[in-house]
């Protein structure tokens, strides 16, 4: 089974997009994460499943890929195709390559940059605030979904 086909009989509202990239599908959701207090109403969310099978998710209201993936009632791992030896579990529950949790810290440090340079100007809002505690709680996950011990 496929993570799409895991996933998607557990979204609402759900219909199929027009394809992104190449090997690619996408679908359009009503997200199921704690951002929408009254439920999303009006499909908010998209999942794109890539060539290699693996789920990714973008929510306009800032959810996570961690709470869109609880709002399921499934685990991180399950977005993602068990592919041959390449495939490293780098901590219990959690089956991510190397590759995707170094992927994580760099778009997470992106936004910290972001952030950083925002208020350097003072010109950091609150949803920008908000943001950055979750590019925090990101970064401060993979990290020791990894295994490592904080210093």
């Amino acid at each position: 089974m496929t993570p799409a086909e895991l996933f998607l009989p557990r979204l609402e509202r759900v219909h199929e997009l027009s394809s992104g990239k190449a090997g690619e599908r996408r679908w359009q959701f009503s997200c199921p994460g704690p951002n929408h207090v009254n439920g999303d109403k009006h499909p908010s969310a998209v999942a794109t499943e890539t060539s290699e099978g693996t789920l990714l998710f973008y929510c306009a209201a800032s959810c996570t890929f961690y709470e869109i993936v609880e709002g399921c009632g499934l685990k991180p791992a399950d977005a993602f195709m068990t592919v041959g030896s390449d495939r490293k579990v780098i901590a219990e529950g959690f089956n991510l390559t190397y590759k995707e949790a170094l992927s994580t810290l760099y778009h997470e440090a992106t936004v910290v940059t972001i952030a950083a340079t925002e208020a350097a100007k003072g010109t950091l809002s609150d949803t920008d605030l908000n943001r950055l505690y979750k590019a925090r709680h990101r970064i401060e996950q993979t990290y020791l979904n990894t295994g490592l011990k904080p210093r």
